[in-house]
């Protein structure tokens, strides 16, 4: 009954909340064919696309093997020329003093001659004992590059760039687990990178572990600012608002394996349908997932490496 009760909640709030946003620069949040058809609510999932949201993951991924990797291709909104690629990889089978795990994840988006961006992270994890049973708490960090360039732009005959930023940037991560309930809160922009100056201090996502059924269910929600200038609000009544320029963004994702072989992944977006497929095999997973869009449907496929 309080499993039922949980889920009732977590509907709720999705329904009556959920907002669309407009992204920026650096605002990819697709990282894995895993998390996209989850709709990228991966901030409280420890798996290896998780490093990317919440850099506390890396700490509790188990250490079976000497690295675990997610690889990615997209070709988005259909467009040709506008190619993805994206990745996260942890080192799980290396730490110092059998504390610190290492993670690395990123991605690389090229529109032809017009657009591109790199985003590289380097997180590093661990997990605190807990004296409480069935708790146990881990906490991470990430440093990242963030590099972005606009080009195309012809004068004269010879191409030049229309713009051409670089920064660095940090992310601090934190992930609590209580039996089946799994919290990631996460601090992006630490150091407030002009590139990502709509993430506002927290973010936070819960996750629901129903392992008796194979299944989970993740939310994550973060408030993020408006860079458009649409002057919405989460609330207005007559003069009073609340939230000026700030918008709650809610993603929602269910994931369900059937004979440890197939893996049904759903999900919401701003409004957004997503889904995909995995199969199994052996100490490898093939992924594919696909987001709908006011564009198009989008399609992406990749490959987990589970064992190594």
């Amino acid at each position: 009954m309080r499993s039922k009760n949980i889920l009732y909640v977590f509907g709720i709030i999705f329904i009556v909340v959920c907002s669309q946003y407009v992204y920026g620069a650096f605002n990819n949040d697709v990282i894995s064919p895993v998390a996209a058809a989850m709709g990228s609510a991966f901030t409280g999932v420890d798996k290896t696309s998780g490093v990317f949201y919440n850099p506390a993951i890396t700490g509790v991924l188990a250490s079976d093997s000497i690295l675990k990797a997610d690889v990615m291709y997209e070709n988005r909104y259909g467009i040709d020329g506008y190619d993805y690629y994206s990745g996260a990889m942890v080192l799980t089978g290396v730490s110092v003093f059998k504390l610190f795990r290492f993670g690395v994840s990123g991605y690389y988006e090229n529109a032809e001659t017009l657009l591109s961006e790199q985003n590289v992270k380097f997180s590093v994890g661990t997990t605190l004992m807990s004296a409480f049973k069935h708790v146990y708490i881990s906490v991470g960090m990430s440093v990242g590059y963030y590099g972005l360039s606009f080009s195309g732009f012809q004068e004269d005959g010879n191409d030049s760039a229309l713009g051409d930023e670089n920064y660095i940037d940090a992310d601090s991560g934190l992930y609590v687990v209580y039996d089946n309930i799994r919290i990631g809160i996460v601090s992006p922009n630490m150091l407030n990178s002009d590139l990502r100056n709509n993430k506002l201090p927290i973010r936070i996502g819960f996750v629901y572990d129903l392992s008796q059924y194979a299944a989970m269910i993740s939310a994550d929600f973060e408030p993020v600012r408006d860079l458009n200038d649409y002057n919405r609000s989460w609330l207005k009544i007559g003069s009073f608002e609340l939230g000026k320029n700030i918008y709650p963004l809610f993603k929602l994702g269910i994931e369900k394996t059937v004979k440890n072989i197939f893996t049904i992944r759903v999900g919401l977006r701003d409004f957004m349908v997503t889904g995909g497929l995995g199969i199994a095999i052996k100490g490898f997973q093939l992924n594919y997932a696909f987001i709908s869009n006011h564009i198009g449907i989008t399609h992406l496929i990749g490959v987990s490496i589970k064992r190594l």
